[in-house]
Parts: structure tokens; C-alpha cells; sequence
């Protein structure tokens, strides 16, 4: 039982780190630690999502790779649970004469980008 335990303890912190990483493009250490477990565990945690190639150390920080930002479409973004596939996207499109309405993107993937109102249900 306690390896399960664990394996679940496992997966809710690297959904945690991913799930942070959507909301800031680069984070540090002490942006993505919240210490509710050894700093050296949670460096453990750290280096295998290193290893697995969905994050990587960027100057003093670390950032989502392409591989990572894949993975992050299907974490629910403010639980950071694993989501099923979606099972239906939505899209506004708002028109104003000559003017479209857009909003700049605040989570991976496609961070800091401009794109039409929409979203998954």
C-alpha cells in the first residue's frame, strides 16, 4: 500500500509542477516549491520530469519543454488533475465592425499569445 501511496503523492506533484509552469513561463525553485516536503524530494521530482524531457533548467529557472507543453493540454488548469480527452472545445468570436476580440494567452501551451476566446469543457 505504501508504494501506491506514494506512486499517487508521485503524480500529484509533477502535476503540480507542470500545472505552475502553465501559468509562468519561467519559474524558479522557490516559485514551484511550496514546502510541503523535503527540498531535496522535491528536487527528486524535479530532475525526473528533467529526465523525461517535459521541463528543463533554463538559466536559474525552469521552463516547459515542447514535450511538456503537449502534456499540459490535458491538466485541468486550476485542479492540475489529469483530464480526459476534451470532450467538447468551444470558440467566440467577437466582431465589432473593423475590431475582433482577442486575449493574450496566460498558460501553456502558446503562453503570452494572442488567439480568439475559447476553451475546453
Amino acid at each position: 500500500m505504501g508504494e501506491v501511496k506514494d506512486s499517487i503523492i508521485e503524480n500529484e506533484v509533477r502535476a503540480a509542477i507542470i500545472s505552475k509552469l502553465m501559468f509562468m513561463p519561467l519559474a524558479t525553485f522557490s516559485d514551484l516549491y511550496d514546502g510541503s516536503m523535503e527540498s531535496n524530494r522535491f528536487a527528486y521530482y524535479l530532475k525526473t520530469l528533467e529526465d523525461e524531457g517535459l521541463i528543463r533548467k533554463e538559466g536559474m529557472g525552469y521552463v516547459l519543454t515542447e514535450e511538456g507543453k503537449k502534456f499540459s493540454t490535458y491538466l485541468e488548469g486550476k485542479t492540475g488533475k489529469r483530464e480526459k480527452q476534451p470532450l467538447l472545445g468551444v470558440l467566440a468570436v467577437g466582431i465589432d465592425e473593423d475590431k475582433v476580440l482577442l486575449g493574450e494567452r496566460t498558460k501553456e501551451p502558446f503562453y503570452g499569445f494572442w488567439a480568439l476566446p475559447g476553451g475546453k469543457i
